[in-house]
């Protein structure tokens, strides 16, 4: 029974009705959770009382539900509205191949890229252990971003461990639709084993496949006879016409694709859809640099005498206006394997240009003796120091010396108000080298307030020490004992008199040094580490 629009299947909101089929209506609805409107198939009432045909609704809702690609149909939900059991999948819009084979031959190109859609959502389903058994133009249905979806799992079989379906497949078909229970397949696009009732596995599918390729490229049935017996008697013992006698002329590789995939013994076709794809893809960009192919009637009075091939009307090919011609269906190869020896040429041609000049290249004394050229990148602390390398100057923070030849280089970085540095670099050839330099102050830090001068107990007055080492925190010794204090750091109370003061800790230390302290004033001393740096007091 026709549902009418208002109607509410769970959640869902039927909007229109879309088709119908020997399984129930399909209807376009609104799902209000997620503001989106989805497509819901229904079963019939009277077939849901059957259980092969509810087995088989439930194997598709199953079968798809389990496989998540964007080349096959998706689910959204199963549901039950009155004992009428219902999916829910997403709306597509467009058409199907066999409506749009109908209106249209299909460019070569496009049937490729059909097929190699076809191939992934296949790879995808085999992945899983689904293999699809009626796979037809009915079932593939092409989007208007043209994007091509698989549909109907119904007669879907998931394989076992072993790659053997569950159970035996029956063989019995008609020509226009499945027959439940009897049926497993469609008429003229199942593969022999299927026709023989055997088990099948993923190459069953790759033989459907084959057939619809042939039919997109060709214009017509692979397997085309008057009756279904007589149909089923060709895909067992006949050989599919060649495409090209159908007035299409293709490239050599797609040629052999189609008949691989129409091989009678599955162990002689792809192993894979995977593998089908792989060589579809490798085909796609050889085939966009194909000419079209213009096909031209010959008169009656050349024709005569042809010997052509077959029954149909004699012709001549002219390919791409290059001056190839075929008279009669029996020449059929001749212009392929002229273009395929000229495009031999070519590639000979250049090959034998390309090792000319890699040769060239590397027996080339000047080529040889090239220069490897090196960077290098110096990062300085000030950001704004000066860097020369040699006689070439730069400025921080990172001063970056392209196109250096290798060897030894000195470099120099110097600021005012630092202590300069210098340093020899050695540069390998084609070899990118970062250095890294931090100048120190040259003045030393602001002296600290001198404090009031102290009295001892013998009350006499005392003086003050103002210890640094350049910009080091480095711990003070005085007259021999370590104190608690770091550099730069003020000593106060000292005796009037001779005292040494050293420095302790860091890379390196310092020399003790001498110096006289006078009563109620503060003496300077700066104490660098030995490293060559000159030293001085005030």
């Amino acid at each position: 029974m026709t549902l009418l629009p208002g109607t509410l299947l769970g959640p869902y909101e039927l909007i229109s009705q879309i088709g119908a089929g020997g399984m129930g209506e399909v209807y376009r609805a609104r799902d209000p959770r997620l503001g989106r409107e989805v497509a819901i198939k229904v079963l019939a009432k009277s077939f849901a009382r059957d259980p092969d045909r509810l087995r088989r609704f439930e194997q598709e809702a199953r079968s798809t539900g389990a496989l998540n690609h964007p080349n096959i149909l998706a689910i959204h939900d199963l549901g039950t509205h009155e004992g009428a059991p219902y999916l829910v999948t997403e709306l597509l819009e467009g058409e199907t191949l066999k409506d749009r084979l109908r209106t249209a031959p299909i460019p070569q190109r496009k049937a490729i890229e059909f097929a190699l859609q076809t191939a992934s959502g296949l790879a995808a389903a085999h992945d899983k252990g689904i293999i699809h058994r009626d796979l037809k133009p009915d079932n593939l249905f092409v989007t208007r971003e043209g994007r091509v979806k698989i549909l109907d799992f119904g007669l879907a079989k998931l394989l076992g461990p072993e790659g053997n379906p569950a159970d035996p497949t029956s063989a019995m078909t008609s020509a226009g639709h499945t027959v439940p229970g009897v049926v497993l397949g469609t008429v003229g696009y199942m593969s022999p084993e299927q026709v023989r009732g055997l088990p099948v596995d993923q190459r069953s599918d790759i033989f459907s496949f084959g057939t619809i390729l042939f039919e997109m490229l060709a214009g017509q049935r692979a397997f085309e006879r008057d009756s279904a017996v007589e149909t089923m008697n060709a895909i067992l013992k006949e050989d599919p016409p060649e495409v090209d006698s159908a007035r299409v002329l293709l490239p050599p590789g797609l040629e052999r694709i189609v008949a691989r995939c129409l091989e009678k013994q599955p162990e002689d076709r792809f192993r894979s859809a995977h593998d089908l794809a792989f060589a579809l893809e490798a085909l796609s960009g050889v085939s966009s640099m194909t000419s079209p192919t213009e096909i031209l009637p010959i008169p009656e009075g050349l024709a005569a005498g042809r010997g052509a091939r077959g029954s149909g009307p004699h012709s001549a090919v002219r390919d791409g206006g290059a001056g190839l011609e075929r008279e009669g269906a029996g020449a059929a190869r001749r212009p392929a394997g002229r273009a395929r020896m000229i495009l031999m040429f070519v590639w000979g041609a250049l090959v034998v240009a390309l090792l000319a000049f890699v040769i060239g290249r590397m027996t080339n004394p000047a080529v040889k003796a090239a220069p490897q050229l090196a960077t290098l990148v110096v990062r300085t602390t000030p950001a704004r120091a000066r860097v020369s390398l040699d006689d070439k100057t730069l400025r921080g923070p990172a001063a970056t010396f392209d196109s250096l030849a290798a060897g030894a280089y000195t470099l120099r970085v110097e600021m005012e108000g630092y202590v300069a540095a210098t340093r020899d670099v050695t540069i390998e050839p084609g070899i990118a080298r970062e250095e890294s330099v931090a100048l120190m102050a040259a003045e030393a830090p602001a002296r600290p307030a001198a404090r009031a001068p102290a009295r001892d107990r013998s009350g006499a007055t005392t003086g003050s020490l103002h210890v640094f080492a350049g910009t080091q925190q480095l711990r003070v010794v005085l007259d021999g004992k370590e104190t608690n204090r770091s550099t730069p750091c003020v000593l106060t109370g000292l005796a009037p008199g001779a005292h040494t003061v050293a420095v302790k800790g860091g890379k390196a230390g310092a020399d003790a040094r001498g110096v006289s302290v006078v009563a109620g004033d503060t003496v300077d001393i700066n104490l660098l580490p030995r490293d060559g740096a000159k030293r001085g007091t005030r």
